[in-house]
């Protein structure tokens, strides 16, 4: 009892090396515990279905502890997590919808491409618009639009801790936030054009 009371002490990375070098497998389960409900929490935000998450989140696991030895603290453990989790969830929704979904291209864009009042308008509505209704438009968006939207304005990440995360420039991931909050600005305006607002 004193050797789980003392794995709460423990960094995450001290129990890794536990789990990899001394083959302590049953450590594992103290990062389940540290992590479980995080990534679950980024699980059903992606795919919006209880039942979908917790067998997402079983399959994030899964891979996890299986590549634990490719841990290599480049990153935090945390942001390895979440880029594993990231990663899972988008082929979890692409495989789920059978769409071909295409990578968008890194593009360098430059500052004033960004027209900054349209651009802050756009946000303003994304902040104003029913949440029954996001919940619905983020349905309706590819799963990186979403992912990228999501880890932007809920879970409250900068640009750079995103492209960390996606393993993609700044630029790419500014043209995707700007490419998903016009697509979500577009279903929310031709709703607004039918009267449903």
């Amino acid at each position: 009892m004193s050797f789980r009371r003392d794995l709460k002490k423990l960094s995450d990375e001290d129990i890794i090396k536990l789990i990899v070098e001394d083959k302590q497998s049953d450590c594992f389960e103290e990062l389940y515990n540290r992590y479980a409900d995080k990534i679950y929490r980024k699980t059903h935000s992606m795919t919006q279905n209880e039942e979908d998450a917790k067998d997402l989140s079983h399959n994030i696991f899964i891979k996890i502890f299986t590549s634990l030895s490719a841990f290599k603290q480049q990153a935090s453990f945390a942001t390895w997590i979440y880029r594993i989790t990231y990663n899972e969830s988008i082929n979890f929704l692409k495989k789920k919808s059978r769409q071909l979904v295409s990578v968008l291209e890194e593009e360098e864009i430059t500052d004033d491409i960004e027209d900054k009042s349209n651009l802050d308008i756009e946000k303003q509505i994304l902040y104003d618009i029913k949440i029954s209704k996001l919940r619905e438009y983020l349905q309706q968006i590819t799963p990186e639009e979403r992912a990228v939207l999501l880890m932007k304005y809920q879970d409250d990440l900068g640009v750079k801790d995103i492209a960390d995360t996606i393993n993609v420039s700044q630029s790419a991931v500014k043209m995707r936030l700007l490419r998903a909050r016009n697509r979500i600005y577009e279903l929310f305006q031709k709703d607004k054009d039918l009267n449903i607002f």
